[in-house]
Parts: structure tokens; sequence; C-alpha cells
């Protein structure tokens, strides 16, 4: 009920749903929600969740759904090329690399500030340049992905 409420006074709501909340409950929000960003990690175990996830729930292998490697490591043998091939996955998936910075700044609620001052690397081969491009395609994918769906639901409602 809150997060309907929330829907009614603000442009966009976001929900980190955590894992000791109910299935009831998680499964509530999921269906409520526009836009379903479920982020994984690249170990094994993760992407069996994950998968199993997927195949439990078809209503999460849908567009509405963003599948997203976070803590992602370039350099290990579960690269995004051996990660889609080994969930089946067509369309391309979006990565958000490990960060020290990020990691550190999440632990101290100054992640706003840290992504203020990754705007001014210049250097592309810098590790923090490359995770603040990764967060920026995210970011334009989400905005993308939600402006989609909203076409969707406004052809749905004009046929009907």
């Amino acid at each position: 009920e809150l997060i309907r409420m929330a829907n009614q006074y603000y442009d966009m709501v976001l929900v980190d749903l955590d894992k000791a909340i109910s299935p009831a409950v998680r499964n509530e929000i999921l269906e409520v929600s526009n836009l379903n960003v479920i982020v994984f990690s690249q170990k094994k175990e993760s992407l069996d969740r994950y998968k199993k996830l997927i195949e439990n729930k078809p209503q999460l292998n849908t567009p509405k759904t963003l599948p997203v490697i976070g803590k992602y490591m370039r350099q290990s043998k579960y690269n995004l090329k051996n990660i889609m091939k080994y969930l089946e996955e067509k369309k391309e998936m979006s990565v958000i690399p490990f960060n020290m910075l990020y990691f550190e700044a999440a632990e101290e609620s100054g992640v706003a500030d840290l992504l203020l001052r990754l705007d001014n690397i210049k250097d592309t081969s810098d590790e923090n340049y490359i995770f603040a491009q990764d967060v920026q395609k995210l970011v334009d994918k989400i905005i993308k992905r939600l402006k989609e769906l909203q076409m969707r639901m406004r052809w749905k409602n004009d046929t009907n």
C-alpha cells in the first residue's frame, strides 16, 4: 500500500527488495512495479539463483525486467560473454564493475558526491572512469526501458 501511495505523489519510486521480505510482499511489489532491475553477481551460485528465479517466475522474464551483473570483474572466467551463454540470454546484459571507491562511498552514504567527482575523470583507461561510464549506460538503459514500457501501456490503453 505504501508503494501505491508513493506512486501517486512521486514521478519515480525506487524500492530495494531485501531477501528478508516475505515472498508474498515481494511478489506484490514486483507486480505493481513499472520496471524490475534484478542485480546479481557473477558467481556461479548467484547465476544459478537468477536462472532458477526466471524459470520459476515467468512474470520476471519480460521486458519489465532488466538483469544487471553487479560487482562485475572482467577478468573472471564468468565474463559477460560466458554468463550470457550460461544463462542462454540473447539480449545484451548490463554490468556494473566492482569499484572500491563506490563500495566505500555506499558504506558512508557518499555515493552522490562520488559520482560527481568521477564525472571529472578524463583518462578512459582509469577503472573509475570505466565504472562511471557503465553506471551511466545502465541509467540510460533504465530510462530507455521505462519510456518503451510507458509507450506500450499508452498503446495498449488506446487500443482497448
